[in-house]
């Protein structure tokens, strides 16, 4: 066996632990939420008038939140 498998064994371990899968989706929560805050300010302050804007934007909010929250912690 060779050095090169070796570490590609062991890359493969730690990415598959729960541990880090948990971190990473974290970080995809924590942008997401940033971009999501962002693109709702620019619907609101840029877009058309519309009574919409403000429950869709809620809609999306609550229930990607809730995926994302889902996400992270269903790997315990």
């Amino acid at each position: 066996m060779s050095s090169s498998s070796i570490s590609v064994i062991s890359l493969a371990s730690l990415f598959s632990s729960p541990e880090v899968l948990a971190i990473l989706f974290t970080l995809i929560f924590i942008v997401w939420v940033i971009y999501s805050i962002i693109a709702g300010y620019h619907w609101v302050r840029y877009g058309y008038d519309s009574w919409m804007s403000t429950p869709a934007i809620a809609v999306h909010l609550f229930i990607s939140g809730v995926l994302m929250i889902y996400a992270v912690s269903g790997f315990k």
